[in-house]
């Protein structure tokens, strides 16, 4: 019956090229990386300094971690099981990252300081790209 079943969600998922493939890989790269240098940082002196736009940051970080590690976790399930499902949660997650952006743009660019590692520097590369 699992044998079944995993032939049957097989066949039916779409053929998808390498270039969706490639793209996936480099998104979970940067959402692992991201992952990875918001856990390896120090963030030990939020607590002695007592500076309120900082402990603001960490928390708002903390809770985009936590959407990262979810959405990362949900892709797949949803790329091998329903489309449609999928798109409606693309949407979403594309509207989450809209109003992120604009914002750290607009709210949070004073406010928001950053540790200096080069992990953090390399995910954070992309963003001023964009």
């Amino acid at each position: 019956m699992l044998e079944n079943l995993a032939v049957r969600i097989w066949e039916n998922t779409p053929k998808l090229s390498i270039v969706f493939w490639l793209a996936t890989a480099l998104g979970y790269l940067i959402g692992v990386m991201a992952i990875v240098s918001f856990l390896s940082s120090d963030y030990s002196h939020l607590d002695a300094i007592g500076a309120v736009g900082e402990r603001a940051a960490f928390h708002l970080s903390v809770v985009r971690l936590i959407f990262v590690s979810i959405i990362l976790v949900v892709f797949p399930i949803l790329l091998f099981t329903s489309l449609r499902r999928l798109f409606y949660f693309m949407v979403g997650i594309t509207a989450w990252v809209v109003i992120i952006y604009i914002d750290d743009v607009l709210v949070l660019y004073e406010i928001m300081q950053r540790p200096q590692s080069a992990m953090v520097s390399i995910v954070c590369h992309p963003k001023a790209i964009c």
